[in-house]
């Protein structure tokens, strides 16, 4: 600084950060190889589309095969969504010279939605299978049954639902189709649910021989027949939101009802299966790629209508070229912008519980699960421990100096030595040889030498 009788102001230099530093911490040593390209899943006969960074493969053709392809070494992530063809309804008699027969509802087809298959790398078939057709006086066919196939086993199946009934059982299926009583003394039972990885209800009775019961649905039974003027309705359906919205499916077929004043044709379940013929009103078919039953036909519109045909979907929410690595203690930690992160969240392949995150000065513990199918690099599946801390860490400041600041040049600016963080420089003004202890600093710098 210049020479003057101007008490020089004094400064100080503070270290402006978090003390802290990791003792220890870790990362997936293929932290950076975990992240795979889901554009590199091939599909034929499928509609593509994404969800946010997560692929959807929809299948809906029920007339060829269809297929995707995981790459060789991958581990996906998917949820999927299988659901059987619907059943037709069941035709009716129009004969009065016997006693008419109303049909019963088309059973949903079998439904399966699960979360967390874990698909390798390799080829796999899909099969839809498509609604049932209806009869001309006759018991309504069968849906066709869904699947995925792999090394050619089933890995999923959903049965197609069961027909409808005409004077007769209901056809068993994923869901059983509804009874249609042959005459007012013998009544006729729903179909039987066929067992298998799909959730599925028996048809309805039919106990009256002028309606028929609706068929089943995957959430419950297929109701009665209720009198000659109105059919059961049809079994309630289930949603799932793969596709990100919540939809029903496999909703079984309304029973028909006799013509007349007051009659009313069973509805569909859950809006998805086909309502029931009534008055003149025709039986509805079921909803197409949904699974839904068709209605049974009445006296005036004998017809029973088609079933829905079912669908596949795959939503591949993540996958990882080749297995992660086992994390250990005492590796790598990460930083983020607020506080230290010891784990990569990737939620698809595993589970964090504990404390993997934190900013303060303490001992934290936490351990990583693997989610069904996953294995670690080593072939192991076992829940890891890990054990790590926060410390305060050493610093220092020497050498602190400021170069010469001649009086009506712009100030110096000062300078020091200090272990880690950001350092803010301080000044105080000494009038008559101020103590130490009355100095107030600020951070301001002085506008003249002095």
């Amino acid at each position: 600084m210049s020479s003057s009788n101007r008490k020089a102001p004094k400064f100080r230099s503070l270290i402006l950060t978090h003390l802290y530093a990791l003792a220890f911490a870790f990362v997936f040593a293929a932290y950076s190889s975990l992240a795979a390209d889901l554009n590199q899943i091939s599909s034929t006969n499928a509609e593509r589309s994404f969800i946010g960074d997560e692929l959807l493969l929809t299948f809906t053709d029920t007339t060829e095969v269809g297929s995707f392809t995981i790459p060789s070494g991958w581990q996906a992530n998917a949820r999927i969504l299988v659901v059987g063809g619907g059943g037709a309804g069941g035709a009716a008699l129009s004969d009065q010279a016997t006693n008419y027969g109303c049909g019963g509802g088309g059973g949903a087809g079998s439904f399966i939605c699960t979360n967390n298959i874990v698909l390798s790398g390799a080829s796999y078939s899909v099969t839809v299978g498509a609604g049932g057709l209806p009869q001309s006086a006759s018991s309504g066919l069968s849906g066709g049954t869904s699947k995925i196939t792999f090394a050619s086993k089933d890995l999923l199946t959903a049965a197609g639902g069961g027909g409808g009934g005409l004077r007769s059982d209901g056809l068993s299926g994923g869901s059983g189709g509804g009874g249609s009583a042959y005459n007012k003394t013998t009544p006729q039972n729903g179909g039987s649910v066929i067992l298998g990885q799909g959730q599925g209800n028996v048809g309805g009775n039919g106990i009256i021989n002028m309606a028929g019961a609706g068929g089943g649905g995957a959430g419950s039974k297929g109701q009665d027949a209720i009198d000659a003027l109105i059919g059961g309705n049809g079994g309630d359906g289930i949603s799932c939101n793969i596709t990100g919205e919540s939809l029903f499916y496999a909703g079984g077929g309304g029973g028909g009802a006799y013509f007349g004043k007051g009659s009313y044709g069973g509805m569909g379940g859950s809006g998805v299966g086909g309502r029931g013929a009534y008055s003149n009103e025709l039986a509805v078919a079921g909803t197409v790629s949904r699974g839904g039953g068709g209605g049974g036909g009445n006296n005036k519109q004998p017809n029973g209508a088609a079933g829905g045909s079912g669908i596949v979907i795959v939503r591949v929410t993540g996958a990882l070229e080749g297995a992660p690595e086992k994390p250990e203690n005492n590796q790598v930690m990460q930083w983020r912008e607020d506080g230290y992160t010891i784990m990569r969240e990737l939620p698809f392949a595993y589970t964090i519980t504990g404390e993997a995150f934190g900013k303060n000065i303490k001992k934290y513990h936490f351990s990583v699960e693997l989610k069904s199918g996953f294995t670690w690099s080593d072939g192991t599946q076992d829940k890891v421990e890990i054990d790590w801390e926060i410390i305060k860490a050493s610093n220092y400041i020497k050498n602190l100096k400021i170069g010469n600041w001649k009086e009506g040049s712009d100030p110096s600016t000062p300078e020091c030595e200090n272990g880690f963080g950001a350092v803010i420089y301080s000044y105080a003004k000494i009038v008559d040889e101020t103590p130490k202890e009355d100095l107030v600093y600020t951070t301001v710098v002085p506008a003249i030498a002095g």
